[in-house]
């Protein structure tokens, strides 16, 4: 279903979602507040997926097409019974600019994702054939299509989460940019570690499934924080976040976004 709303009062339970030593959500603490349709932030798309409560973020990649993360479709071998996709940068019960909301028609994840560790922890979601973005919100179709990104980056990070670890500001999209070190995963060659910037985090509540730019391309999804066994505190600053390499996925993305049916998994 479409629906096009200007000024319309969402509620939405902003949720978050989170495993043993690795939250599996997103937030961006220390963040600056994007305008409507302004710069990259007119490709980010808010999702919220019924049945398993999560809300996440997106990135509008195709005419019907969003790129997002496994989990945020998928939870604990349960698949979500409706996900929406909110065309706004702000979501909130007072304070909101959805200029349109679709229900996807279909959403599916990597055949080889694992809840449990998050490996291949991306998903696709297929919107009706004949949606038309709404403006300001446009298609980004420049995905990376390598995988040997490491070393300093200067980077775009963008999630619908808080500025602060009390979420008190999610609903709001959000975005960090500055040069972080980029890492390779050794023993996972599909996904790569982010240093946090001082003061600043992209790994707490939310916002999983959100894009990293880089030089005007789609790297990342976002996929989670990493916590070392023996560190039981939750707080989010200076994490070292896990992002799903868009590039390693450059052939699933093309192959599965043309997918007719309505499975929930693409070979």
């Amino acid at each position: 279903m479409i629906s096009i709303r200007t000024g319309a009062l969402i509620f939405l339970i902003l949720g978050a979602c989170s495993k043993e030593n690795e939250s599996s959500a997103v937030e961006l603490v220390g963040g600056s507040a994007v305008d409507l349709g302004a710069g990259l932030g007119k490709h980010v798309v808010f999702v919220a997926s019924s049945g398993i409560k999560q809300q996440c973020t997106g990135t509008y990649i195709g005419k019907n097409v969003v790129l997002t993360a496994a989990h945020c479709i998928r939870s604990s071998g349960q698949d979500a019974s409706k996900v929406t996709v909110y065309f706004a940068s702000r979501v909130r019960r007072n304070e909101n600019d959805v200029v349109a909301t679709v229900d996807a028609k279909n959403w599916m994840s990597h055949r080889e994702y694992n809840s449990s560790t998050l490996e291949n922890d991306i998903a696709l979601l297929i919107l009706p054939e004949d949606f038309s973005p709404p403006a300001p919100f446009t298609v980004f179709s420049s995905l990376a299509d390598h995988t040997d990104l490491q070393g300093k980056q200067s980077i775009s990070v963008f999630g619908f989460g808080g500025t602060n670890e009390s979420s008190e500001t999610s609903g709001i999209l959000n975005s960090i940019q500055g040069e972080v070190e980029i890492r390779a995963v050794t023993d996972r060659k599909c996904q790569f570690e982010l240093d946090a910037i001082p003061g600043k985090a992209f790994g707490c509540p939310i916002d999983s499934g959100g894009p990293l730019f880089i030089n005007q391309k789609l790297y990342g999804v976002n996929s989670y924080r990493r916590l070392e066994a023996e560190d039981s505190s939750q707080k989010c600053v200076e994490r070292v976040t896990r992002f799903t390499s868009v590039g390693c996925y450059a052939d699933w993305i093309k192959k599965c976004s043309q997918s007719s049916g309505d499975n929930k998994v693409c070979e």
